[in-house]
Formats: C-alpha cells, sequence, structure tokens
C-alpha cells in the first residue's frame, strides 16, 4: 500500500510490479499514512482532517472520522485485539477511536505535539518528543498508569516495552541505548552506539532487540545491552 499527495491510496501487486495496482478514492486532501491491522484484514489512512478504514480485501470505505484539527501530517496506529485507531491532532492530545462501535473517540492530553506510540498486551506508552514526556496507559481502561519527563539531551527517538513488566529500552539523541525502569525513567543499564540510534524492534521471543544507526543494524541482548551481532549498510540513514 502506498499514499499520495494526489489524495489517493494504491495497492500494489507485488508479483506483477511495476504495473499499477488498485486506486482507493475518498480523501479530500494529500494522504499522509497508511497502516494495516494486525490481521491484515483492516486498512487505516490519515489526512489532513479526516482519518478513514477500508476493507483490506475489497477496498470498500468502512468508517470515517472528521476532526478539523487533525494535521497535515497525522500518524495512525492500530491497537491490537480492541480494534482501536491512534491518532494525534495539533491540538497536543492523541485520540482513541473505536470505528466499529457507538464509543466516541477518548482523548488522551498529553499537551505536546509529535508522539510516538508502543505498547505490549496490556500498556500503551506515547513519548512526546516536543514536551520530552513519556506516558504509560492501561490499554483496556485508558486510565493512565504513570508519566515521567527527561531533558533534551536526554530525549529519545524511539522506545518499546520489553518482555518484563517494569523495563522499557530507549534509543536516546545522546547516542546511547538505555533500559530504564517504566514507572520512574530511571536508567538500569545503558550503552553508547556509534551515531543516531532511530528506531528499535523487540524480537518475538523478547530476547533480543534490534537496533538502526547510521549505516549499521545491530542486534542486542535485552537483559544485558550487549551487541551480539551487526550488519554495515552503506546506504542507511
Amino acid at each position: 500500500l502506498s499514499a499520495s499527495d494526489d489524495t489517493t491510496l494504491m495497492k500494489w501487486d507485488t508479483q506483477t510490479s511495476p504495473r499499477r495496482g488498485e486506486v482507493l478514492r475518498g480523501h479530500s486532501k494529500a494522504v499522509a499514512t497508511v497502516t494495516i491491522s494486525h490481521d491484515g484484514k483492516l486498512i487505516a489512512s490519515g489526512a489532513e482532517s479526516e482519518i478513514r478504514i477500508w476493507h483490506a480485501e475489497t477496498l470498500i470505505p468502512l468508517a470515517n472520522i472528521m476532526d478539523p484539527f487533525i494535521g497535515p501530517w497525522p500518524s495512525v496506529v492500530w491497537v491490537p485485539e480492541i480494534e482501536c485507531v491512534l491518532f494525534p491532532n495539533m491540538l497536543g492530545s492523541v485520540k482513541a477511536w473505536f470505528p466499529f462501535t457507538t464509543t466516541g473517540p477518548i482523548e488522551l492530553s498529553l499537551h505536546g505535539y509529535y508522539p510516538t506510540f508502543t505498547y505490549d498486551a496490556t500498556r500503551l506508552l506515547i513519548y512526546h518528543m516536543s514536551e520530552l514526556a513519556v506516558y504509560v496507559w492501561d490499554r483496556s481502561t485508558f486510565l493512565q498508569l504513570c508519566n515521567h519527563k527527561h531533558t533534551v539531551n536526554n530525549g529519545f527517538y524511539d522506545l518499546q516495552f520489553t518482555s518484563s513488566d517494569s523495563r522499557i529500552i530507549a534509543a536516546r539523541y545522546s547516542d546511547k541505548i538505555t533500559t530504564q525502569d517504566v514507572s520512574t525513567g530511571e536508567v538500569i543499564s545503558c550503552i553508547a552506539v556509534e551515531g543516531r540510534p532511530w528506531f528499535l524492534a523487540l524480537s518475538p521471543s523478547g530476547e533480543h532487540y534490534v537496533s538502526t544507526q547510521p549505516n549499521v543494524i545491530a542486534i542486542h541482548e535485552v537483559q544485558t545491552n550487549r551487541q551480539v551481532k551487526a550488519l554495515a549498510i552503506r546506504s542507511l540513514n
């Protein structure tokens, strides 16, 4: 799937590339983001002032929500199991939308911009780059569990829950990767890396995580942060 500034989405057939695929029309402004639900059945797309839901197989539009405070570059995240879509607005909050229920959007007031989302089986974590604050919410009730703020030098590019209930992994501005207490933000372990660690991804087993830095993809142990393998890629930025 691809999103376009001509207000459409495109579903490409990878077997017949470079031939064009099917076009999804409905947005009135440039489409900034598109994502597929975890079961592969639904598509969510975001444009200024609007989020839309589509059937992934038939491409039929199923639902949409209009909000004048959705900016021109919204990020959209599916939360599995509860069929919830998260998106930020220009007022500094994040909304949780349940498109197939009568429940109205739940607003998570955070007072910051440019959020990063991650979650585990029971919790949702939102980090606001402008506010340098981490918020943790219960995924079923959307009650806030904790929050903590950080200084500019200790801000994050990405965060991920670990298999431990009490720890998160953080890719920091200061060219470091840290393991921290999820409730307090206290650093438990820290390693320096060569270049900014942009993204983190936890392995299915929960024993390792992958980090991406300029020209390097590395695999680390979760418990120790020790790097166990690295792959150099010249063009990775």
